[in-house]
């Protein structure tokens, strides 16, 4: 990649978050910095089963307070909502309809994504709500922005999986999330134009879902942030490989921002994480922001070289 500047999250063992996750979770004034669970120092596992039959009062409380003050604005939100943007809502945190489709509940950083994930879309929705309000006659532009709900929705949905090892197609449902974030919310943002150039790219069910979840935080931060009202720009996704067994999926920013590094989410680190892989943030040479995912891809697994 060619850029003036990169800022490495270094990799590390998910599994070494399985009792601080709930760190990452934003509180309703303020989302933690990029980064904030990995300062924590990585335990063994016996030092981790200790610490978690003696948790301290303090940080315990502490991290019941955060999700419950976060669980109440999500509700003082959403109340907020009209009837037709929480239908959206709904559509769009609907459980999968297989029920033998399932997460594996030993991560909590499913949990942790899931909360985030529930809490920006709300804030996103909200946006669409102020910035697009639309009339019950608007028949066309409803069943286009329900026709998206519908398609993202189905692609969250897909993530969820019975096998964490069974090797499924990735770039499919890459550019579905991806694509569907920014035809859903975009037009509420600014004139937002989204490209895509992927490899075919195949890998267990678990790490896809990894992949896809962080490509898709790192979508909504772009979202969010990175573009004035009524801007003119565009976000490009690449898949590619860079050298036998890696693959790198980038995210690059043309007309906006770079997103603020208060306002970066910890648990795309997190996510990355689980693929062996690293996140970092630069500039191309010409000053467009990006951020992206490197990891490790099995040489010549579902690959098209």
């Amino acid at each position: 990649m060619d850029a003036t500047y990169k800022t490495r999250f270094p990799r590390s063992n998910p599994l070494s978050h399985a009792h601080s996750t709930l760190n990452g979770i934003p509180t309703p004034r303020g989302r933690p910095l990029l980064g904030q669970a990995t300062r924590c120092r990585l335990r063994r596992p016996s030092e981790e089963l200790a610490q978690a039959e003696r948790p301290g009062k303090s940080e315990k409380f502490s991290v019941e307070n955060s999700v419950s003050s976060m669980i109440e604005e999500m509700v003082l939100m959403s109340d907020r909502l009209s009837a037709r943007r929480a239908g959206l809502l709904a559509t769009l945190l609907r459980p999968p309809s297989n029920p033998r489709c399932r997460v594996d509940l030993l991560r909590p950083i499913w949990s942790d994504e899931a909360m985030h994930r529930a809490y920006n879309l709300i804030l996103l929705i909200q946006t669409l709500d102020d910035r697009s309000p639309q009339l019950e006659s608007a028949t066309i532009a409803n069943s286009l922005e329900d026709g998206n709900a519908v398609a993202l929705a189905a692609g969250y949905s897909a993530l969820h999986y019975e096998d964490a090892d069974e090797i499924v197609s990735c770039s499919d449902l890459l550019r579905t999330v991806f694509v569907g974030l920014i035809e859903l919310f975009g037009p509420a943002i600014a004139d937002i134009t989204a490209t895509t150039h992927l490899i075919r790219l195949s890998m267990p069910a678990l790490k896809r879902r990894a992949l896809v979840l962080a490509c898709s935080e790192l979508t909504v931060d772009v979202l969010q942030f990175a573009f004035p009202r009524g801007a003119t720009g565009s976000i490009s996704m690449t898949l590619e490989t860079v050298e036998r067994a890696r693959a790198r999926l980038t995210l690059v920013i043309t007309g906006g921002r770079e997103v603020p590094h208060e306002e970066r989410c910890g648990t795309a680190i997190e996510l990355a994480a689980l693929l062996d892989g690293e996140l970092s943030f630069g500039r191309m040479s010409g000053g467009c922001p990006f951020a992206e995912i490197t990891f490790p891809c099995a040489a010549g697994v579902g690959v098209v070289w």
